[in-house]
């Protein structure tokens, strides 16, 4: 699963005569920016089945915390 916070990320704009404006660039800035490019990879990288079953298949080593660190450390960092 690939979350993204702004859908316009993959919208296009249109120029003031009505034609489309290449995904990604910014027409007040003059830039283009690779949010094509950014979203075939995570089609891609999502379609792709031998990396998917790698990362299911993966093992995940839960480690615990050293609880005389926690102990020692709990109001570091607080004023």
């Amino acid at each position: 699963m690939i979350v993204i916070a702004d859908g316009d990320v993959i919208a296009n704009d249109l120029d003031s005569k009505g034609s489309v404006i290449p995904l990604g660039y910014d027409r007040y800035g003059q830039q283009q920016y690779a949010n094509k490019d950014f979203i075939l990879n995570c089609v891609e990288y999502l379609v792709d089945d031998n990396n998917l079953i790698e990362a299911r298949n993966r093992e995940v080593k839960m480690r615990l915390l050293d609880k005389a660190q926690l102990i020692e450390k709990k109001n570091f960092g607080s004023s």
